[in-house]
């Protein structure tokens, strides 16, 4: 990480949940979320996937 986030993670103790590790392929996106927003994360990608 940088110092930026570093700080930003340091202010805002929730932020860290909001964070994303994601990889894109060909067909497909893997992302990884954290367990406390796991229902709020698949509700809203599986919404964006219906759209696009």
């Amino acid at each position: 990480m940088n110092l930026v986030v570093e700080e930003l993670l340091e202010e805002d103790g929730e932020l860290e949940s909001s964070l994303t590790e994601y990889s894109i392929g060909n067909a497909m996106i893997y992302t990884a979320f954290a367990w406390s927003v796991a229902d709020e994360a698949y509700s809203t990608v599986k919404e964006l996937a219906k759209k696009h």
